[in-house]
């Protein structure tokens, strides 16, 4: 034992030189014959090596606690690195360092606990940090790269968060203070929403934009699912910069702090959204902000499952709703002695006009026909109203609502303009649900017109440039009709002041697409003007001359009539 003690002593105190010697020494032979004994010794030897290496493992972890370590550098403005390492055991609150390092010249700074840096030029840079304290020299050195460095942005500032509860809608701003970074990075901002005390996220959405050198102020807006009034609703937002010159770690900055926005009920309304128009086949969600409990909610006759809220507020939602009667489609939340409701309009946006055409009769006013196309199912105050604009003159006539059948035309006059023969008329169709537009460019004085008068027989309708007031004139009519040898009708007519004419012509076919133009001359005959243009038109359906030949047929079993008939052709 005694001649282990010795040779311990003499080995040197190197830590590392000590465990390589320990290893040699264990390994001399001993000069015990006894075979007991050598089995004793060799198990002592190992017993005694175990103890002195956690001796050893001891010494160099109380040196490491002795010296500053884990050093961890952090930006948020790619400008200034933020420094920071765990501080040596022992070393109490105040204590104080002394850090140097290299970036093209030797620094060194008194300080405590971490060091703000500028940005340091690019490659590896060593950092000593010596602790000026009474527990010894331990200085610990680093070497430090824009490689080892994170980017963590601070936590983005909401400037404002502000609400539109008549469209469920949230507006957010915020700064982006670009200004503190050197260049211009690409910026990922995520943007969370949460609803009702639970903090439950309904909305997780990134947004992007890029840092300019200069603070700006961003927006962003949300549409709710469910009315703003149902619940409060909380924003954050968070950031990351994904800048392409930096080489080290980028990771997210923390969320802002929440911003909220709740609601103040007041006595009146207590079902939201109140009187909302959607298109068919929308999804709506509808609450009510009761203080009492309620115990059942129905859309028209159908009964909904309530879904809960905070306190006693409960919603409904409903999904695929189908167009809505005049009268819109009722929406009713039942409490123990009450009912409290809203009107929903479910509807269509305008369909573009259909058929637009604008003729004049007597050259004083124009009149604009249209088909409303698909009907809309909203009437009253959410009807469509039309607008007819003329581009070349600015001036514009408004459609005066009356209540039409759906299959029926409507019209517009608009007051024909002196010296002005070619008009570009827009027709604008809108309701609360989207708008939609027919153009047509027409020359009115050009134009042949047509206009029934029956199945049969038809009215014509041109103009004549200049007066012919007390001159006799002679106008010929030709009708063409598809695989049919064109037929040529003379007219003669008196004159007028005002140019506009008009000729009746009957003993057409019903139902069939006939064309139309004509020239005039005066009589007696000199010589003939130049075809008027072309007018396509189809005449309508005569109604049937008879019925019908119709028979009927019993199914084999009696239960069944079976009625057949032939068309008349």
């Amino acid at each position: 034992f005694e001649h282990h003690l010795k040779f311990f002593s003499s080995c040197r105190t190197d830590y590392i030189a000590q465990m390589m010697d320990i290893s040699l020494c264990l390994k001399r032979p001993s000069r015990m014959g006894d075979s007991k004994r050598m089995r004793m010794t060799s198990n002592f030897q190992w017993l005694l090596l175990t103890v002195l290496l956690l001796y050893l493992m001891n010494q160099v972890n109380s040196q490491k606690k002795r010296t500053p370590r884990d050093l961890k550098c952090i930006t948020n403005n790619l400008q200034m690195w933020d420094c920071s390492w765990r501080a040596p055991s022992g070393a109490g609150h105040g204590a104080a360092y002394e850090v140097c390092f290299e970036n093209g010249s030797h620094s060194c700074y008194r300080l405590e606990k971490n060091i703000k840096l500028p940005a340091l030029l690019p490659g590896d840079h060593e950092i000593t940090i010596n602790p000026l304290h009474d527990f010894g020299n331990f200085i610990s050195k680093f070497t430090l790269n824009e490689k080892n460095v994170s980017l963590i942005p601070d936590a983005p500032e909401i400037l404002d968060l502000s609400a539109d509860f008549s469209t469920s809608t949230l507006h957010l701003k915020w700064n982006d203070k670009g200004s503190v970074f050197p260049h211009h990075s690409n910026v990922i901002w995520e943007i969370k929403v949460l609803r009702k005390k639970n903090m439950e996220i309904v909305k997780l959405v990134t947004h992007n934009t890029t840092l300019n050198g200069r603070d700006t102020v961003h927006h962003w807006s949300w549409i709710s699912d469910m009315p703003l009034e149902c619940a409060t609703h909380y924003v954050g937002i968070r950031c990351y910069i994904d800048d392409p010159q930096f080489s080290g770690r980028k990771e997210w900055s923390d969320w802002s702090p929440l911003k909220n926005i709740s609601w103040s009920p007041d006595s009146q309304t207590k079902v939201f959204p109140q009187d909302r128009v959607l298109l068919v086949g929308s999804d709506i969600t509808v609450c009510c902000v009761t203080q009492e409990k309620v115990l059942s909610a129905q859309i028209g006759s159908t009964y909904c499952p309530l879904i809960h809220l905070d306190g006693k507020n409960v919603a409904i939602k409903i999904r695929n709703i189908s167009a809505s009667e005049s009268s819109g489609t009722n929406v009713v939340f039942s409490v123990e002695d009450n009912m409290f409701g809203t009107v929903i309009f479910a509807g269509y946006p305008p369909d573009i006009p259909q058929k637009l055409n604008c003729e004049t009769y007597d050259l004083k006013e124009i009149i604009c026909t249209w088909n409303p196309g698909r009907p809309t199912f909203l009437v009253g105050p959410r009807n469509t109203s039309y607008t007819l604009f003329e581009s070349f003159s600015g001036k514009y006539v408004r459609f005066k609502r009356v209540e039409l059948p759906t299959n029926e035309s409507y019209q517009l006059f608009f007051q024909m303009l002196p010296n002005q023969e070619i008009y570009n008329f827009t027709l604008n169709a809108r309701n609360p649900l989207g708008q939609s537009e027919s153009t047509l460019l027409v020359n009115i004085t050009e134009k042949v017109k047509v206009k029934d008068i029956s199945s049969t027989a038809v009215t014509l309708s041109w103009h004549l440039p200049g007066s012919f007031a007390k001159i006799k004139l002679l106008c010929q009519i030709e009708i063409n009709k598809t695989n049919s040898v064109h037929e040529l009708r003379n007219v003669t007519m008196r004159g007028i002041e005002n140019s506009s004419y008009l000729a009746a012509v009957d003993k057409l076919n019903p139902y069939t697409i006939y064309t139309f133009r004509i020239r005039c001359c005066t009589d007696p005959f000199w010589k003939w003007s130049k075809w008027s243009n072309e007018r396509q038109y189809l005449t309508t359906e005569a109604i049937p001359s008879k019925g019908p030949d119709t028979w009927r047929e019993w199914s084999s079993d009696g239960k069944n009539l079976i009625i057949y008939w032939k068309v008349n052709i």
